[in-house]
């Protein structure tokens, strides 16, 4: 899937520093291939989608669970080679089973849309059933998630679109 960080990326956006040859691509869902040693959540044939976001697992945001903190933190596809290739080895970690019937396209499309959306809903904003919650941008990727995920928590949902 094409997410706006690899429109970003390829553009040579300043903050964002490639190493040459670059492999973009953030999200996308697969098929396990192969596994490394002590992997033991997954096996060969189980159906993945990405989770971008790596971080070190140690430092006291991660054992804070602010893991988009980690001072080591980086996305695949940014900071290090992404997945847009036949073939892309990601760390265990970063890998979530797609349930059976979720279709190839929602499951490689939502990853980093639906975690930065539910980061700032459920980690940051903490929303609970029968809350109002305001979406801007509601028609973006981030925004489309945060409707649904803010509706699927019970929240009353207000969302604002542009057509600019």
């Amino acid at each position: 899937a094409l997410n706006h960080l690899d429109v970003w990326t390829r553009r040579g956006m300043p903050g964002i520093d490639v190493e040459m040859p670059h492999i973009p691509g953030s999200d996308a869902a697969g098929v396990v291939e192969a596994v490394g040693e002590g992997v033991t959540r997954f096996e060969p044939e189980d159906h993945v989608a990405v989770s971008a976001g790596v971080s070190c697992g140690n430092c006291e945001f991660c054992r804070n669970g602010e893991e988009s903190l980690c001072v080591s933190f980086h996305i695949i596809g940014e900071h290090v080679r992404g997945v847009h290739a036949e073939k892309a080895s990601v760390p265990a970690e970063n890998l979530v089973p797609v349930p059976d019937g979720v279709d190839w396209e929602v499951a490689g499309s939502a990853s980093l849309v639906f975690q930065t959306a539910w980061r700032m809903l459920q980690t940051r904003a903490d929303i609970e059933a029968g809350e109002k919650v305001l979406v801007l941008g509601a028609s973006g990727g981030v925004g489309h998630a945060a409707v649904q995920i803010a509706d699927h928590a019970g929240c009353e949902v207000f969302a604002t679109a542009s057509t600019e």
